[in-house]
């Protein structure tokens, strides 16, 4: 399963949170409080975290109401993501809850009445200074956040002061102690997006063991090695599922039964390294220790490898009967199976339903 982290900074409360296009399910950060200034320019480190390519990432946002308010990061999957990016959408929930104190209850209730009447909806976010040291803010996140990352909030268009780029640089200033932009705020994208050449896959068929009489191949000893070659130059997040049709020589998946999924392994495949799977890796994981690699039974079937990133994977057959011993080798087709939804940053209305929203007023902000 792929892998997210991240580092942030804001000023001057944020979590981190996963979930689907409709609720956050999982804190991964669980709040931060950045109270002073050496605190907001070291910010906060997102540790790795498995994801699912069709969630989304939440992060939630307000301010002290004092002099200074905002948001800046970066996300890193198989590309990194800064805060700025368009694809970033914001919800101003106008809620007396501190971003690090908010329950899921809470936000899935700010988000299931997002364009009800009377209440906000998605927007994108106002989108402020690089991480450069550009008024009004300095030089952040102690080299984990580049400049390419760039300062964003919500802006509530009530305080009419000149907005940003010029002085004194609305949303990211306050005119006056206790001023809030409606927060607390929810920052989302979909994980996809760091994601965005989908996944590959490659089904391999394996062949391992000794075939007796009456089997369903010829009498003889078969061993499949499968390669695998990450070229490229970033990291490849491998999901690897044995589908076996003949298992301890037994036909489990003659028609019209069917097997599925019945052993499961994961690996990271460095840049421009290699790595294999043969009959004892096969044996190991459907048996356990308890079939040894030079006793294998027949075993027979599929492996499946999903991975974020194209591969080279080849497979080697070989097999020895009484008379001669053959070889083959097949070099294994990839399949892009799926692509980023190019309409998944905006919620829509399926998630909508405003039972209740006009009975129970947010605080003020």
């Amino acid at each position: 399963m792929p892998t997210l982290s991240g580092h942030f900074t804001c000023d001057n409360v944020f979590s981190v949170w996963v979930g689907d296009r409709c609720t956050v399910e999982e804190k991964i950060v669980e709040g931060a409080a950045l109270s002073t200034a050496a605190e907001i320019v070291k910010g906060v480190e997102v540790p790795p975290f498995p994801v699912d390519r069709e969630c989304f990432i939440y992060l939630l946002g307000s301010s002290d109401g004092k002099v200074q308010q905002g948001l800046v990061g970066t996300f890193t999957g198989a590309i990194t993501l800064h805060t700025g990016d368009p694809r970033w959408r914001v919800l101003a929930t106008n809620r007396s809850v501190a971003a690090h104190q908010a329950t899921a209850a809470e936000i899935n209730e700010a988000m299931r009445w997002a364009g009800c009447p009377g209440r906000t909806d998605w927007t994108t976010p106002f989108v402020g200074p690089p991480n450069d040291g550009s008024p009004p803010f300095g030089v952040v996140g102690m080299g984990k956040i580049g400049p390419e990352a760039r300062w964003m909030w919500h802006d509530s268009g009530k305080d009419t002061r000149a907005k940003w780029p010029s002085s004194p640089y609305v949303p990211f200033t306050v005119p006056h102690a206790g001023f809030r932009h409606d927060e607390f705020l929810i920052f989302r994208i979909p994980c996809g997006e760091l994601f965005p050449d989908g996944v590959w896959g490659y089904s391999v068929k394996f062949v391992c063991g000794r075939a007796l009489r009456n089997e369903a191949l010829a009498r003889g000893q078969y061993r499949t090695e499968i390669n695998i070659h990450n070229y490229g130059d970033r990291e490849a997040h491998l999901e690897k599922h044995i589908l076996p049709t003949i298992l301890k020589g037994r036909a489990l998946g003659r028609e019209p039964r069917q097997q599925g999924v019945k052993a499961e392994d994961t690996m990271t495949l460095r840049p421009h390294s290699v790595t294999m799977d043969d009959c004892c890796r096969i044996g190991q994981l459907l048996y356990g220790k308890e079939v040894a690699c030079t006793e294998l039974p027949l075993t027979v079937g599929f492996l499946e490898i999903v991975s974020d990133a194209p591969l080279d994977v080849t497979a080697v057959y070989t097999t020895a009967g009484a008379a001669e011993t053959a070889i083959d080798v097949e070099t294994v087709p990839g399949i892009q199976r799926w692509r980023p939804d190019p309409d998944a940053s905006d919620p829509g209305s399926e998630c909508r339903d405003c039972r209740g929203s006009d009975q129970i007023e947010p605080g003020p902000r």
